[in-house]
């Protein structure tokens, strides 16, 4: 584990999950799947879209899930996860195609859906993750395999991809029976 930054709380894992050739072309496939039972056109105009994965072949994704909640337990302790916490991970993909620029309302947080969020970045290209706190934003380019763990009401958005390759990254949260500053102070 290694401290981002510490003003705002982020955790770097790197190498996290650096999965075979034949994984990746399943966790891509998974996500390719569920973008085109989900995703709408009208999106492309909004900005990307991050997306439920509800389908397909989803065994790594459960796997992956379960790895994030015992990195939590590790870097954290004691943890008790809510009775609201679902294993459910967001997907999201996209080239310069559909996200070659960004748009104000790519800005989110996870405050409500979260205690601890993660990404985990299966395939990026250059571009990675921009977090505003107030007035102030932090740019950080993550590598293929790491995860960031950071707490849920850290405002963020995607950096824009400006190649054809589609990226991919994984969100994940964990709801649990904590406030996060005290989970994030046991660290920070």
């Amino acid at each position: 584990m290694e401290v981002v930054n510490s003003d705002l709380k982020i955790l770097s894992l790197k190498n996290f999950f650096n999965p075979t050739l034949d994984e990746k072309k399943q966790i891509q496939e998974a996500v390719d799947l569920n973008y085109e039972r989900q995703y709408r056109p009208s999106f492309r105009t909004t900005g990307p879209y991050n997306l439920p994965m509800l389908d397909g072949n989803l065994e790594l994704l459960d796997q992956l899930y379960q790895k994030f909640v015992d990195a939590c337990s590790d870097i954290f302790g004691e943890i008790y996860t809510s009775l609201e916490n679902t294993n459910t991970c967001y997907a999201y993909r996209g080239n310069k195609i559909d996200m070659g620029e960004r748009f104000d309302n790519w800005w989110h947080n996870h405050f409500y859906t979260a205690t601890i969020n993660s990404v985990y970045y299966l395939d990026v290209f250059g571009d990675g993750i921009t977090f505003r706190d107030g007035d102030k934003e932090f740019d950080y380019l993550p590598e293929n395999g790491e995860m960031l763990i950071f707490p849920p009401d850290l405002v963020h958005a995607p950096q824009p991809n400006r190649t054809l390759n589609y990226r991919y990254s994984i969100n994940m949260e964990l709801k649990a029976n904590h406030h996060p500053p005290e989970l994030f102070d046991r660290i920070f």
